[in-house]
């Protein structure tokens, strides 16, 4: 609670608005992407070990267009 009928706003701290995403290459982002993926896979993995309600299954689909 204020100790004031008026409190005085808290002052934030400056933000910068991204204008463009940072430039990286195909390969790269590829390579992130893939490590978070597996990251993702190997905690749902480790909940499913002690939950009966969470099946998990990692497949991957690949098409040539």
């Amino acid at each position: 609670m204020p100790d004031t009928s008026d409190p005085k706003p808290v002052e934030s701290e400056e933000s910068h608005e991204i204008q463009d995403p940072t430039p990286l290459p195909d390969e790269e982002y590829h390579m992130r992407a893939d490590g978070f993926l597996e990251q993702v896979v190997n905690k749902m993995e480790e909940l499913q070990e002690g939950r009966e309600d969470i099946d998990v299954e990692f497949a991957v689909c690949s098409s040539l267009i």
